[in-house]
């Protein structure tokens, strides 16, 4: 099935309102029959160990190991903590089943560069959305020159490497999370940031319930579409449901988001946002584990998109922000590569 004959089959469920955060139930007629696990769980049962590339470690790749004999999904933008720095997923990545995997990441601990662990554990935490959205345009951006560099008859480099970011914009991200909360961390940790305030992310994604069969879900802050996320598998999207909202709501959280008037035209907006994604056209490039990544980007959004036999496993559409006034200055860079 084609992302665009998919995504036409995606329907909303009633709107959830809390503070300044309006949500729609996503919900999908199309039956997918590819199972596979999450990150968090396939960590803490050790069916996935994440390793630094090599002992002396790189910043933009490491090694996940899949242990088991399913798929483990990892999803963009999944924070993973420990090793020699914290990193987040580039891209959404299903493993291959008992193999080991090169993945593309980015630093999101840009004063640390020592081994707190020998391996990677979750951080419960995804990039806050207006961070995600900049990492995505970046990461398209490599994907779309490498590809172009490959057609003309460069060498192509391991595929994992078509997938960085532009580390400096994640850094200058981290460090603006930083000063918008005005959190302190001698690692410029980002999350350090999410410990601080996690009481107030909880405030603010307790209401949002979770219903039978949901698989994503689409967002609007004060009235304006952010973006969706959605996944082929309800059980999984269960397991990511809370990690998945909290990057949607991270600024509302450190703002101190108060109730707005409810937006009357919400459904309006958030059907014209799913009609917008089944008439965008993405370029698709090999992935960093199974199947295709298909990429999107246009002057008002950045998407992504997993698919694995004509399945679509994974979908993240996120509108564009305006560019903040200021930002802080960016962090020191690692002493050491």
């Amino acid at each position: 099935m084609k992302i665009k004959e998919h995504l036409s089959q995606v329907r909303l469920g009633q709107p959830q309102r809390h503070a300044d955060i309006t949500l729609f139930p996503l919900f999908d007629a199309h039956q997918s029959d590819l199972d596979y696990q999450t990150m968090d769980p396939s960590l803490m049962l050790g069916d996935l160990e994440i390793n630094e590339i090599n002992q002396g470690g790189e910043v933009p790749l490491l090694e996940a190991h899949n242990r088991v004999n399913e798929f483990i999904l990892l999803l963009d933008s999944e924070e993973i903590m420990g090793a020699k720095q914290n990193r987040v997923l580039n891209t959404s990545i299903l493993l291959p089943r008992k193999k080991r995997t090169t993945i593309p990441v980015s630093c999101t601990e840009a004063g640390r560069w020592a081994y707190a662990s020998a391996s990677f554990q979750s951080s419960g935490n995804m990039m806050p959305k207006a961070a995600r959205v900049r990492k995505m345009k970046s990461v398209t951006a490599t994907a779309a020159s490498v590809a172009a560099a490959c057609a003309a008859g460069a060498h192509s480099p391991p595929v994992a490497c078509c997938y960085e970011s532009n580390q400096s914009e994640v850094w200058e991200d981290v460090a603006f999370l930083h000063k918008k909360s005005a959190v302190s961390s001698s690692t410029s940790a980002m999350s350090d940031v999410y410990e601080a305030i996690r009481e107030k992310i909880d405030r603010l994604t307790d209401p949002f319930k979770m219903l039978p069969g949901q698989r994503g879900i689409l967002v609007l802050k004060n009235g304006e579409v952010m973006g969706l996320d959605l996944l082929s598998q309800p059980d999984a999207y269960a397991q990511l449901h809370r990690k998945i909202l909290g990057s949607y709501v991270m600024d509302s959280a450190i703002e101190g988001a108060t109730a707005t008037r409810q937006n009357t035209d919400a459904e309006e907006q958030a059907e014209a946002f799913l009609e917008e994604l089944s008439a965008a056209e993405g370029e698709a490039h090999k992935s960093a584990g199974e199947g295709t990544d298909v990429r999107y980007d246009s002057p008002t959004l950045s998407g992504t998109a997993l698919m694995h036999e004509e399945q679509l496993i994974h979908a993240s559409f996120l509108r564009h922000d305006p560019e903040p006034s200021s930002r802080a200055p960016m962090p020191p860079l690692p002493p050491v590569y």
